[in-house]
């Protein structure tokens, strides 16, 4: 949070807001209007090209307004919904939804479960894990009460070094025994690579949680898994 803190201090933060109608765009060009790079997201692909074109469809908003801030690179309207992953204060929202996620299915507590965490770096195929939401959760679930493994293929070093009070794996296999609850984090393929059937040998309850919408939950589910993601069921 002090990160995000004092990323919107300087004008740096990348301001998401979903839905650009009556309230979502006036909303969207008060904050490019401050300085913040904001991305909005519609389901509507009319609106969102009309809007990239410099035409507002608000009577409140005016069209001139819309097309400096679409020219200066300040706002930009998309129906892609993966373009959210780039705004910081969704992102936060993300992670506080994980652990609630984690919580609910634990049956209401976290408190005295255990929760395998696959990933720790900020991205895949990195060891960087400045402001990680995999390990901000993890920690999170282990205020909570849980007990959290971590397993990521190339940022236990410096996970190890920056949160030593979280217990490492050397293997997904191993962050996943007898877990109450699986918790996907980061998108390496190595994760979306696992076979649900071999998970499912070592830990104690078939939950998992996939927080970066990449895992096949047709598969998990045949393999008697249940499973949640935070954008769809």
């Amino acid at each position: 949070k002090d990160v995000l803190l004092k990323r919107i201090n300087d004008r740096k933060a990348t301001v998401g807001i979903i839905g650009l109608g009556y309230v979502g765009l006036p909303l969207a060009v008060e904050f490019a209007k401050g300085g913040f790079k904001v991305i909005g997201y519609d389901v509507s692909e009319r609106v969102t090209r009309s809007l990239m074109e410099g035409r507002s469809h608000i009577q409140d908003v005016a069209s001139s307004d819309v097309a400096k801030l679409v020219k200066e690179k300040l706002f930009e309207a998309t129906t892609d919904e993966s373009r959210l992953k780039e705004v910081d204060a969704i992102n936060l929202r993300r992670r506080a939804r994980m652990v609630d996620l984690a919580r609910e299915v634990c049956g209401g507590s976290l408190a005295g479960q255990r929760v395998g965490v696959l990933g720790a770096a900020f991205k895949p195929n990195s060891d960087d894990i400045r402001d990680s939401p995999a390990l901000d959760v993890a920690v999170s679930c282990q205020k909570a009460g849980a007990a959290v493994r971590v397993y990521d293929p190339r940022a236990m070093d410096n996970a190890r070094v920056d949160y030593p009070t979280l217990a490492y794996s050397d293997s997904a296999l191993e962050a996943c025994r007898d877990a109450d609850a699986v918790l996907h984090l980061t998108e390496w393929q190595e994760f979306r690579d696992l076979g649900p059937e071999e998970i499912g040998k070592v830990v104690k309850q078939k939950t998992i949680l996939d927080g970066r919408n990449a895992l096949d939950p047709a598969k998990w589910r045949a393999a008697g898994w249940a499973f949640r993601a935070l954008s769809r069921r």
